[in-house]
Parts: structure tokens; sequence; C-alpha cells
């Protein structure tokens, strides 16, 4: 899906799986996924905006990228627990 904001054009993805440092995407030039740093915070659901590094992409495409609860968490931490 693509959407236009200001003087941006987004382009809709889903973040298919987070780990402690990055969370990543499919990429629709088919070569696979696309991996983007997490910030640290690879708990929590939210949209990221990027823009694709994609060197097959004929240009730079600006990415609104959705974490939710389908995106798998692959985690070697533990979150911590409040005492």
């Amino acid at each position: 899906m693509t959407y236009h904001g200001s003087d941006l054009t987004f382009t809709l993805v889903h973040a298919y799986e987070m780990t402690d440092t990055q969370f990543k995407y499919k990429c629709s030039c088919k070569k696979g996924f696309h991996c983007h740093g997490n910030g640290g915070d690879p708990f929590s659901n939210r949209i990221e905006y990027r823009s694709s590094h994609c060197e097959r992409a004929p240009q730079s495409i600006d990415l609104e990228i959705r974490i939710d609860d389908r995106t798998v968490r692959k985690l070697k931490k533990q979150k911590s627990k409040s005492k």
C-alpha cells in the first residue's frame, strides 16, 4: 500500500521479524528481506519511518514500517521484570 502525506509518499510494509538489535521486512524487489536497526527497543509495537536502502530500487523509497503483534520476536535477552 502506498499513500501520500505532506510532501512524501510512504509505502506501508510489515516488520516480519525483530531481533535484539534489528527488524526486517520483505522487500518488494523480491531479493528477500531488508533490515534496519530497532533503536534499542525490540519489545514495543509501533510505526517506524525509514528510507529504503535497496540497491535494486530505481529510487529511494520512504517506508512506513508497522511493528505489531504479528512481528515475530527472536530475542536473546529477556525483558526485565519489575520488582
